[in-house]
């Protein structure tokens, strides 16, 4: 492993020379023990071990503690003491993983194979190790020469170097930062390798021969980082975010799994923000648009939020919304373990899974929409649902007491959905309100993922297997089963269908990821962070990102690629490609999105008179037509979205217009 400042050897830990450790090297510090006990001794010992602790947490992992005294220091005769006073020190420090140990012995390649034996059994820890012993040179009697080292097992695909493990104080850094501020070194580390795409800055730094990822949305990280350290702490990295950075060890990014929100929270305007400031996003917007046979892109400008709350519009709205933000990420490279969906979300993350184009994923959404709400409409609100916030037991109860009620989610541990004939949800209810039991009716005229949509179940695997559908390209979980969705379309088909008849069982999902999947990383698609919420009931330990934010898209969406980048989600070589063609296409991309440049405004503005004056003049007639303005209040350089609030759905047939009344020789 190649390193700028501090000397990165990899050695044979075991019998086996096959197994390596990599091993992390800093200058020397003296310490002075002469005429002090095993208290004072591990006090000053301490310093040093602490910030070992530090760098190991700053490398995003737990760190165990090996200090190593020389069988002819004065440290050997009281190894015990010395280990039960260092333990008192570190007793409940986060970072450290399990207690200290004082060991006598030299630096040997037996200590490097008890090394490697314990890191073999305790996986993503690092080691550090303080090999204290007589000075080289000649120095005062009782002064120790002890020797940082951090250890660890090499991650998968990462480059070694066998080499014998020597220290070079001479070129390792000083672990108290002498080497200056993260990013800040005066030429002693690499330039920082800085990208700029949709408002979010990625940069790659390196600092104490450790490489890091920043992300975010402040241009000014370099003043933010000076004062940062060259060996910053979690809490110091963690502060960055108030100022909009994401700063993370460029280490192996443990798996992700990407959720799609499903019914339930929608608000005006939502997606607008994402249209105008995203170009990804925006472009997945008019492939739907294109394919719609009403004005989808028109819900962004609704402002009535009963109306977009309505079965009819919510559900291709959210898939507007969500196909979007999917575009966004997908064009930085994000490559997902693994995707699923809340309830209705299932159906979107099949799309997003490669299971149907989003063609196909509209025609069902969109048709599944208006089915629901003629249903919907003939409904005599015989049946309802109920959340309720109760653990189980609680649950277990009311359905021996009312057989009839039915579970529909389970939601977290304790948020349940249940279902059933309105009169005996209402009976429950009250009887868990005297209890002050939290149940709330929820506003629906339908008992959904209940026995009683069993009726929909033939007409749906009829249009099912009429469309066409392939093997998934990323692993599908299964609200239902918890398992992964089949390979073939007639048991994908049997899995959609039993979605609308049966339990969500979010909770065993999320577990299932958690326990059997390794999953450590969930990525949100939709309004806000409601299943993040879920995930966190479920699950604390794990780490939850929300694409979407109310009323603050832009920010919420730069801020969750910014994070991505730091854990390493997004990589590299797909954002330098995706700005080296927003180089290129920019021109391009503005034109056909009504955006031209300030300098193509002024070409028109300049050349609005003369002969070409006549066919500008029928252009602006056309769009005087349709923007329902004089054609004397209209100019060349005017932007058809902003200033003409013309929808782009609306484009085309201004084109088709313009070239009929110019002639078929106008190519648009």
């Amino acid at each position: 492993m190649q390193n700028n400042n501090s000397t990165a050897s990899t050695a044979s830990s075991l019998a086996d020379p096959s197994t390596l450790l990599t091993l992390e090297t800093f200058r020397h510090v003296p310490l002075s023990v002469a005429a002090s006990g095993p208290d004072a001794a591990a006090v000053l010992l301490s310093a040093p071990c602490r910030e070992l602790l530090l760098l190991g947490a700053a490398r995003g992992a737990r760190t165990a503690l090996w200090v190593c005294a020389a069988p002819d220091c004065s440290l050997a005769a009281a190894a015990v003491v010395l280990a039960r006073k260092l333990e008192e020190i570190f007793a409940g420090d986060a970072a450290l993983e399990g207690a200290p140990r004082v060991l006598v012995t030299d630096f040997s390649p037996a200590l490097l194979e008890e090394a490697g034996v314990f890191l073999a059994e305790h996986a993503d820890t690092l080691l550090a190790l303080l090999i204290c012993g007589a000075p080289r040179a000649a120095a005062a009697d009782g002064v120790l020469s002890c020797e940082p080292l951090l250890l660890r097992r090499p991650v998968a695909g990462e480059a070694t170097l066998v080499a014998p493990v020597a220290a070079c104080p001479d070129r390792a850094p000083a672990l108290s930062g002498k080497m200056g501020a993260l990013g800040g070194n005066a030429g002693q580390e690499a330039a920082p390798d800085e990208l700029a795409l949709d408002g979010v800055r990625y940069v790659d730094l390196r600092q104490n021969g450790l490489k890091w990822r920043l992300a975010g949305v402040n241009p000014l990280w370099r003043q933010d980082l000076v004062g940062l350290g060259a060996s910053p702490d979690a809490a110091a990295v963690s502060a960055l975010e108030a100022r909009g950075l994401w700063l993370a060890p460029a280490v192996a990014a443990p798996p992700l799994a990407v959720m799609c929100c499903g019914l339930g929270s929608v608000w005006p305007g939502m997606g607008r923000e994402l249209y105008d400031n995203f170009p990804a996003a925006r472009a997945a917007m008019e492939r739907i648009a294109a394919v719609a046979d009403w004005d989808v892109l028109a819900l962004m400008d609704e402002t009535d939020v009963e109306k977009i709350s309505l079965t009819r519009w919510q559900v291709p709205y959210l898939f507007l919304l969500e196909y979007a933000q999917w575009s966004q990420f997908v064009s930085l490279g994000l490559a997902p373990a693994l995707m699923c969906g809340h309830s209705l979300g299932e159906l979107i993350a099949l799309c997003f899974a490669g299971i149907y184009e989003p063609e196909v994923a509209w025609y069902i959404l969109d048709t599944r929409a208006a089915h629901m709400a003629e249903l919907e409409a003939k409904a005599t609100r015989e049946t309802g649902m109920m959340a309720v916030h109760a653990d189980a037991d609680v649950i277990e109860e009311a359905r021996k007491t009312w057989p009839a009620l039915y579970v529909s989610n389970y939601n977290t541990p304790r948020q349940f959905i249940l279902s059933g004939p309105r009169e005996v949800l209402l009976e429950a209810r009250k009887s868990m309100r005297k209890r002050r039991i939290p149940a709330i009716m929820l506003n629906v005229s339908l008992a959904f993922h209940h026995p009683s949509m069993r009726v929909l179940r033939d007409l749906s695997l009829r249009r099912l297997n009429a469309l066409e559908m392939r093997a998934p390209r990323l692993p599908m979980l299964s609200d239902i089963t918890t398992g992964f969705y089949p390979q073939d379309q007639p048991s994908i088909c049997r899995y959609i269908t039993d979605l609308d008849e049966n339990s969500v069982r979010w909770v065993e999902g999320v577990r299932a990821m958690w326990e059997r999947d390794g999953i450590r990383h969930f990525l949100e698609l939709g309004p806000q962070d409601t299943l993040c919420g879920l995930v966190g009931d479920i699950e604390p330990r794990a780490l939850c990102l929300s694409a979407g934010r109310k009323g603050r898209e832009t920010e919420g969406l730069r801020q969750a690629c910014a994070r991505l980048y730091a854990l390493g989600h997004l990589p590299r070589a797909a954002i330098r490609a995706r700005a080296a063609a927003a180089k290129r296409e920019g021109p391009a991309l503005s034109a056909s999105l009504g955006t031209a440049p300030a300098g193509a405004a002024r070409s028109a503005a300049d050349s609005f008179s003369g002969p070409v004056s006549g066919q500008m003049g029928i252009v602006l007639e056309v769009l005087a037509e349709a923007s329902g303005r004089p054609v004397k209040d209209l100019r060349p350089e005017m932007d058809l979205r902003y200033d003409l609030a013309l929808r782009s759905s609306r484009f085309p047939l201004i084109i088709q217009e313009a070239e009929q009344r110019l002639g078929p020789e106008r190519q648009f």
